[in-house]
């Protein structure tokens, strides 16, 4: 990836590089509402494309007819324009940011639309960034589908025989997608304690003995509402993906061939390789960073 350096200061090694730039919904100190506002760069600054963004694109000639997709409180009217336009507004952006900007009159040199729209850590909450119809969540990892397999049916029997030739995907709930800050976890379930016990087999009430954690990565497929799962509050363009795509891991009936035609791909890079962590804070205060997928 060529070097490509910015004016604002961003810290080594940031997820929020002028190479990135994801979307998502903020309240800002300034609004009470919910307003639409990209990630500036870095994580501990942001721009908000609300009240400035008639100047902010008045380079973008194309985009003027779309600009009121930044006054919505979902990034929903925005997604449903498509790829060619959320490039060429990540590619505008990635201008207004470089070192040697065509425009430093918008931003990099006009500190009155500074103030206004670039905003810092602990000026903003974020928001779910979608208006969320409905959503499939898909068992793809197949390391994890085998020791869940384990779990429930033993080692000889893991996978189902149809695990390895067709997608397999649930219908989800979209009242349960929530952002990240407002997550709510269940610690009390019912369960029989030993279900192996002799006699008749009678359910408790009382905090769960074991709690699974999942952490995974989702997309969204927008023509309009209809829209895939994904909680985390900055949706990530796809040409920002791109990079980072690799060869996915095979199954067994990849590799002999005996997957159905309509399944097969011709971009053999299909995976992504992103290390995802999770940071776990326990009841009695201790704090494990070192969760890592």
């Amino acid at each position: 990836m060529p070097p490509l350096k910015s004016w604002l200061r961003i810290p080594p090694n940031s997820d929020f590089s002028i190479f990135n730039i994801p979307f998502g919904i903020i309240t800002s100190r300034h609004s009470k509402l919910p307003i639409v506002q990209p990630s500036a760069l870095v994580i501990m600054s942001l721009i908000s494309l609300h009240s400035p963004s008639p100047l902010v694109f008045q380079k973008l000639p194309s985009f003027k007819e779309h600009v009121s997709v930044f006054e919505e409180p979902t990034l929903n009217a925005f997604a449903a324009l498509g790829q060619p336009v959320h490039r060429e507004v990540r590619k505008y952006i990635q201008e207004i940011f470089k070192e040697d900007t065509q425009y430093p009159e918008l931003l990099k040199d006009n500190e009155e639309v500074q103030k206004e729209c670039l905003l810092k850590e602990g000026d903003w909450k974020n928001h779910l960034p979608m208006s969320i119809g409905d959503y499939t969540d898909f068992f793809a990892g197949i390391n994890h589908a085998r020791n869940a397999g384990v779990m429930f049916r033993g080692p000889d029997n893991a996978l189902q025989p149809n695990y390895t030739h067709v997608p397999i995907g649930y219908h989800g709930r979209a009242s349960s997608v929530v952002g990240l800050r407002n997550a709510s976890y269940t610690t009390k379930c019912q369960i029989i304690l030993d279900p192996k016990a002799p006699g008749p087999k009678k359910p408790i009430f009382g905090p769960s003995r074991r709690l699974d954690i999942e952490l995974e990565l989702g997309c969204f497929l927008c023509t309009g509402n209809e829209l895939e799962n994904l909680s985390n509050p900055w949706v990530v363009l796809q040409d920002a993906i791109a990079p980072f795509r690799t060869a996915k891991l095979e199954t067994e009936t990849e590799k002999s061939g005996e997957l159905l035609d309509y399944l097969k791909e011709e971009n053999k890079h299909t995976g992504l390789d992103i290390n995802l962590e999770i940071d776990l804070t326990t009841p009695d205060g201790s704090h494990n960073d070192d969760w890592e997928g």
